[in-house]
């Protein structure tokens, strides 16, 4: 399915573009989040779910590019999640790229027209409008990376620990006189 708003130019963040891509419908979150990530990694992002800022809110989708800027996408399933959701302005300060993601099926002319737009399903997205560049200060920019490197580190020390990787490996070390 396709959405029908069409674009007069990607450099103009208020318009939208018709995308070119078929994706299924998603009702749920994961679907959602699972196609942002796999949009991010493609657009040079490595990224992780739910992470906690500084300010205490804590972000759906946030990646972290090779230059030190962060997209954060907001996922939406439906309208009435977009509309009772109040604290997304308090995200600006926290990246460089700000976009809701929403599924095929998502009514996305309501979408604020401030904000990037990714529609997605579990296996891709695509940006059907770009994220106007939010500047973030040096000092956040430096303590923000700090947290994802952690959380990420975290998240993986406790993947490898229920996976039993982490034994394994040790093993493998120890077997091998290291």
């Amino acid at each position: 399915m396709q959405h029908s708003l069409f674009a007069l130019s990607l450099d103009e963040p208020q318009h939208l573009r018709a995308s070119t891509k078929s994706f299924d419908v998603v009702d749920d979150a994961k679907g959602l989040v699972l196609g942002v990530q796999a949009l991010f990694y493609d657009l040079g992002y490595c990224s992780i779910t739910e992470m906690r800022l500084s300010s205490g809110r804590r972000v759906d989708v946030i990646g972290l590019d090779r230059r030190g800027r962060f997209a954060v996408a907001e996922i939406k399933t439906n309208l009435a999640d977009l509309r009772s959701d109040q604290k997304w302005p308090e995200y600006l300060a926290f990246c460089d790229r700000f976009y809701f993601a929403v599924p095929v099926n998502f009514p996305i002319e309501i979408v604020p027209t401030e904000t990037g737009l990714i529609v997605a399903d579990q296996f891709g997205g695509e940006i059907l409008r770009p994220s106007q560049h939010h500047i973030m200060t040096m000092g956040r920019r430096n303590r923000q990376i700090m947290q994802f490197a952690r959380t990420a580190g975290m998240r993986l020390r406790k993947y490898d620990r229920q996976s039993g990787v982490l034994g394994r490996q040790m093993n493998a070390e120890g077997s091998s006189g290291h």
